[in-house]
């Protein structure tokens, strides 16, 4: 604790001395990161101008010593826009992905699909589906309950999440049940 306090310190008279960009990740990673607050060493982190391969290499050092390996390549990849490579990652983990892989996903989609989640935003079945993703285990199935007709764009969202994580989930919409497994919905696309 006393380390990472007088990291703090130094840090802060870094700052204030205008050298944080030659200094900030040597200072973020000898200290926050080995005395236990990966958090305030990713935010140092973040503030950086620019990456390379010292800074990954520093953040992925960082965060194996703490146990965050998935998570931790969950984020770089998002940060870096690999969003396919980061599905296939999630996908073929050898463990669970945790709350926090989950979310780090969802960041990512935040950060390079801000059309997508304003969309997501007023599409709650989708929003639904996210949550139901992060916090229901895996192989159970999905159910969702809307007072509104499901749209196309809703309906064509949901085959595709079926089908690339496996599971199925069903929808009650006004009309019918809509039941999505492996990219097909049983109403045939007719609704």
């Amino acid at each position: 604790m006393v380390a990472l306090e007088e990291g703090w310190c130094a840090h802060e008279q870094i700052i204030q001395s205008g050298l944080e960009q030659m200094f900030l990740c040597p200072i973020a990673w000898l200290t926050y990161a080995k005395c236990g607050s990966i958090e305030d060493a990713r935010r140092v982190f973040n503030k950086l101008p620019s990456q390379n391969v010292v800074t990954w290499n520093a953040i992925l050092g960082g965060c194996a010593m703490h146990g965050c390996d998935y998570t931790c390549m969950v984020d770089l990849l998002g940060c870096a826009g690999h969003l396919q490579e980061l599905e296939n990652m999630v996908m073929e983990m050898h463990c669970e992905p945790d709350v926090a892989a989950w979310m780090a996903l969802l960041g990512a989609c935040k950060i390079y699909e801000e059309e997508k989640i304003f969309h997501l935003c007023h599409h709650s079945e989708k929003l639904a589906i996210a949550f139901g993703l992060i916090y229901m285990a895996r192989g159970t199935p999905l159910w969702i309950r809307k007072n509104l007709w499901i749209c196309e764009d809703c309906h064509t969202s949901t085959k595709f999440i079926s089908e690339i994580v496996g599971r199925t989930i069903i929808v009650k919409d006004a009309n019918c049940f809509h039941h999505f497994e492996d990219g097909v919905c049983s109403c045939m696309d007719y609704w």
